[in-house]
C-alpha cells in the first residue's frame, strides 16, 4: 500500500471511530461534548471560547470573559506540538494537496 493511501485509510479509520463513539453515546443518551485537541489550543482567532464551552457545559470555571492567556497561565498542561502541520511535515504541499483531493483538509492547521 503506497504511503498516500495508508494516510487515508488511517484517517478514515479514525473518523469513523470518532463517529461510532459519537453514534453510541447518542444513542445510550449521555450527555457529551465534542472537542478536539485543535479548537483548544489552536483556534483561529486565539480566543479561549471552546474552554468556556466545556466550562459552561460542566457547569464550572469561568464561562465567559476567559482569553488563552488565562488559560496558559493556570492550566498546567500546553500545547506539545507545533502551530501549524507545515513547521513539522517535510513534504508538506503533497500532503495538503492529497488530503485536499480526498476531503480531508480538515486535518490540517
Amino acid at each position: 500500500i503506497e504511503p498516500n493511501q495508508a494516510l487515508l485509510h488511517r484517517l478514515n479509520y479514525g473518523v469513523g471511530l470518532d463517529q461510532r463513539v459519537l453514534d453510541r453515546l447518542s444513542t445510550l443518551g449521555i450527555k457529551h461534548l465534542h472537542v478536539t485537541y485543535e479548537d483548544l489550543y489552536n483556534s483561529s482567532d486565539g480566543s479561549a471560547n471552546e474552554w468556556m464551552r466545556i466550562n459552561r457545559f460542566l457547569g464550572a470555571g469561568p464561562q465567559d470573559g476567559l482569553t488563552m492567556t488565562d488559560v496558559n497561565e493556570h492550566f498546567e498542561f500546553a500545547p506539545t506540538s507545533a502551530k501549524h502541520h507545515i513547521e513539522t511535515i517535510a513534504n508538506y504541499d503533497e500532503v495538503k494537496t492529497f488530503l485536499e483531493t480526498n476531503g480531508m483538509d480538515g486535518f490540517l492547521h
